[in-house]
């Protein structure tokens, strides 16, 4: 059976090669509605989601280890954000080796399933790039990957509007995951009303 599932990536980089510090995904249906889903954190929506997420930390160490790209500008850019953020990137605990993380995630997905990312040129590909180092090919059929950039655009939705919508937890994987699905979401109610 075919399934969106929203992924989100904090890393370290910009490059494809870059480090990757936390994996978010969510497995969802395009046409529901989960606006009114309440939690009260991200455990929280782990809990209420079940086997329908996925969420890891990445041990830092490992991605020197294994050694992926660090960007400075990033490093700067982290310096500039929540602490909440920061310590949710870098400190919070449990955190797995990276080979372990991709390993999880690569078993997670189905091969039927729509993988979406924010943007067409990060976060898929940075997985891809890294799963490669691990002889693996990505778990879905390339041409199911989706953009929800692309599909905001199409629906009329601004920066500012995508702003608006964001969580207090902005740059934590699983928010953003659920961030933008909302949006999605948004977007097929938009586009079936103007049919």
């Amino acid at each position: 059976m075919t399934v969106d599932v929203m992924i989100d990536l904090e890393t370290i980089g910009q490059t494809v090669n870059s480090g990757i510090l936390t994996i978010g995904a969510i497995k969802f249906d395009r046409h529901q509605d989960f606006s009114r889903m309440e939690f009260k954190d991200m455990d929280d929506l782990l809990a209420k989601t079940g086997s329908k997420s996925f969420y890891c930390r990445v041990d830092v160490k490992s991605l020197e280890e294994e050694e992926f790209d660090w960007g400075q500008d990033t490093m700067d850019w982290w310096g500039r954000q929540s602490t909440k953020a920061r310590h949710e990137a870098f400190d919070a605990l449990p955190r797995i080796h990276i080979g372990d993380a991709l390993q999880r995630l690569h078993k997670w997905i189905d091969k039927d399933d729509i993988p979406w990312s924010h943007g067409s040129d990060y976060d898929l590909i940075l997985l891809k790039t890294a799963w490669e180092r691990y002889e693996k090919n990505v778990p879905w059929l390339f041409w199911n990957a989706r953009c929800t950039r692309t599909l905001y655009d199409v629906c009329g939705l601004t920066k500012d509007d995508i702003k608006a919508r964001r969580s207090t937890n902005h740059h934590h994987a699983l928010a953003d995951c659920w961030d933008q699905l909302l949006m999605v979401q948004e977007c097929y109610r938009k586009l079936k009303d103007a049919v």
